[in-house]
């Protein structure tokens, strides 16, 4: 028991501490300089009851809160995503990017805690590694949401057995990035059917439904502004660092 008391009181310490950090390190531009702001401008689009897909909207709030450039940061996940978005519109960028930054952090402490549950619980320390995985630090350093995509995964692993339900509705982290899941989705759609884990499946209509009619509540219009940005951002235009880029731009080279 005083191992464990120890351990929490430890764990404390630190949380308190990496607050404090963020506190003193986090400055009023520091929002501008990461994806995050992209999420925090839409939700303060949404909470006043506008397009949070409106690029010339969006680039005179990020640059109020210090984005440079000319070019808005816009949230390029579907309405399935606004949950996330919308609690940001109620806070300002340096607090939102603070609640943001610990959210990532504890959700990467939590994948990596389970994560290693589901190995076994082994005595070594092996699994500490995943916090030096050069994606992650990306992740954190960024501001981007990779990391709750990972805790959606493994929170599915991890109760697909014992609580199927609660693992489907984990799954729509996912969501907010779905075609990065397409090949999961269909062979997790054909292990359902021959599983008969229905469970599961409701499980994840439910949460799906559940987001977009919190989306609908918020934007009526939200699916088809979602369409018009598609349309119009000339994202194949744009160079993200991906394998499928890269080798488009040496074809273009060539």
């Amino acid at each position: 028991m005083s191992q464990r008391f120890l351990r929490a009181a430890a764990a404390i310490c630190i949380l308190a501490v990496g607050v404090g950090v963020l506190l003193f390190a986090v400055d009023n531009s520091t929002a501008g300089k990461k994806d995050f702001i992209a999420y925090w401008a839409a939700g303060q689009q949404l909470i006043h009851g506008a397009n949070p897909y409106d690029g010339s909207s969006l680039l005179r709030i990020e640059h109020a809160a210090g984005l440079d450039g000319d070019q808005p940061l816009i949230m390029r996940n579907p309405p399935v995503a606004f949950f996330l978005a919308l609690p940001l519109g109620l806070v300002s960028a340096k607090v939102g990017i603070i609640f943001w930054l610990l959210l990532l952090i504890a959700s990467l402490l939590i994948s990596i805690r389970i994560l290693w549950m589901l190995q076994g619980r082994p005595d070594d320390r092996i699994h500490l590694l995943g916090y030096l995985f050069a994606p992650v630090l990306a992740c954190l350093m960024a501001g981007q949401l990779g990391i709750l995509l990972l805790l959606g995964i493994v929170l599915f692993l991890r109760f697909h057995g014992s609580r199927p339900f609660l693992a489907g509705s984990a799954l729509l982290l996912c969501a907010v990035k779905p075609h990065l899941f397409i090949p999961f989705g269909l062979v997790l759609l054909a292990w359902v059917v021959s599983q008969k884990a229905y469970r599961l499946l409701v499980g994840i209509l439910t949460a799906l439904l559940a987001s977009c009619a919190l989306s609908l509540c918020f934007d009526p219009h939200a699916w088809s502004q979602y369409e018009q940005m598609i349309r119009a951002a000339g994202v194949q235009k744009e160079f993200i660092p991906t394998l499928s880029i890269l080798f488009r731009l040496e074809h273009i080279s060539k």
